[in-house]
């Protein structure tokens, strides 16, 4: 019987800790929405299959603040590289690719 009062205490502590966690996200999470740039330069020597998997689980987990366009800058990176990349994005409209030449461009988005 002790067994069965110790697990009805033990759920019920889980229950009020998951309310407390829910009215705290909902307190401290932005009111407003505002929309960000989320900008990852890619070179020759980086990895750029791990900053694009990791720019695309930023934005994932940025919540409320979550961008409304990734960009992607190369700097220098050859065919390859660039080949792979827009692989990686081709299903992801808010992904954008622009060379570092192209700054007016990336300042427009801003």
């Amino acid at each position: 019987m002790a067994v069965i009062y110790f697990i009805m205490i033990f759920l019920s502590l889980i229950g009020i800790i998951e309310i407390v966690s829910y009215f705290i996200y909902h307190l401290m999470s932005v009111k407003n929405e505002c929309s960000t740039l989320l900008i990852t330069p890619i070179n020759s020597d980086s990895d750029y299959e791990m900053i694009i998997r990791s720019a695309m689980e930023k934005a994932k987990w940025m919540g409320t603040l979550r961008p409304q366009k990734i960009v992607i800058v190369t700097d220098g990176v050859n065919d390859e590289t660039l080949k792979g990349i827009k692989a990686m994005t081709c299903g992801y409209e808010y992904i954008e690719i622009l060379e570092k030449k192209d700054r007016e461009k990336i300042l427009n988005l801003l």
